[in-house]
């Protein structure tokens, strides 16, 4: 590598570290999330549906609803604030 790439790279790391590490958190919520859907998607058609407990089959679907926005609010956000730090990094070192 290069003198400056090396710059950039030092200069990115400290500067944007407090940045990167919140992103991260936010990636991993989201995929968490995301991996966590089909289990439960699964348990209500295997163990609801098909046994035909009607009386949990609102709440568990409440419940489903909300975890399918946590995941879509936190992949928002995600992607918002990406953009976001990667727009100051690249304005900021571009001049």
């Amino acid at each position: 590598m290069n003198l400056h790439a090396r710059r950039l790279i030092r200069y990115g790391i400290k500067n944007y570290k407090k940045y990167m590490i919140f992103m991260f958190l936010l990636g991993v919520v989201t995929l968490a999330l995301a991996a966590l859907r089909p289990f439960f998607i699964q348990y209500l058609i295997d163990d609801i549906i098909s046994f035909q407990r009607i009386n949990i089959l609102p709440f568990f679907l409440a419940f489903l609803i909300g975890i399918v926005a946590l995941e879509r609010a936190f992949s928002y956000f995600f992607n918002t604030y990406h953009r976001k730090v990667n727009f100051w990094f690249y304005h900021e070192n571009s001049g």
